[in-house]
């Protein structure tokens, strides 16, 4: 489990990742953001936190067709789009889980990713601004705290497999007596928890 840091550190844990587990083959993504982060570059760097799964998924570190994106509001351009789409990778919009509801955007993470090992990465930006105002890129109409633990909490059956998590957060951008985003973060990471430690129990 990785905490801190932002994309930029994803891609370098997804090639130790597949260094690790050379016959499990590559993993299926579980990736909640605002932004796809599927840009062949980012403000003219090719290796930067908007570009970090493009990478993963042009040198096959990740399984595109179990590859699902949870949040996402971002403006993308339309060839950026085309392309994610057409490397199967699933996209759920924050409009998409304010319809459906938790348990339907659990239900749909659970299809696509199937019985594949996980790589779970969480970018606090998912959140709407009104609950982790200290993110580097905020983006109106993201999720409530509580839709992000709802949805992490009906995960548990994933649990078996490898979770890792990154974070992206600005510090600097709120006083220090708002402790918002580090309260979220660390709410969501026990929420992951608790759903592991219930799936232990159980199994």
């Amino acid at each position: 489990m990785a905490l801190g840091g932002e994309h930029g550190i994803t891609l370098p844990l997804l090639r130790a990742l597949a260094k690790e587990n050379r016959t499990q083959g590559p993993p299926a993504l579980v990736h909640f953001d605002a932004h796809v982060d599927t840009w062949p570059d980012n403000f003219g760097q090719a290796y930067a936190h908007g570009s970090v799964f493009y990478h993963a998924i042009e040198e096959g570190l990740v399984a595109p067709h179990r590859m699902i994106q949870v949040g996402l509001r971002s403006p993308v351009q339309r060839a950026i789009h085309d392309w994610t789409a057409a490397r199967g990778v699933t996209m759920v919009t924050a409009p998409d889980v304010h319809e459906m509801g938790p348990s339907a955007i659990a239900a749909r993470i659970r299809e696509v990713v199937g019985d594949a090992p996980v790589y779970l990465s969480f970018d606090i930006d998912v959140l709407d601004p009104a609950f982790a105002p200290g993110t580097g890129t905020p983006e109106i109409g993201g999720l409530a705290s509580w839709q992000a633990q709802a949805i992490l909490r009906r995960l548990k059956g994933l649990t078996s497999s490898p979770w890792i998590w990154s974070r992206s957060r600005r510090p600097m951008t709120w006083p220090r007596s708002q402790h918002l985003p580090a309260q979220r973060s660390s709410g969501s990471i026990f929420a992951c928890w608790t759903s592991a430690a219930i799936e232990t129990q159980i199994s």
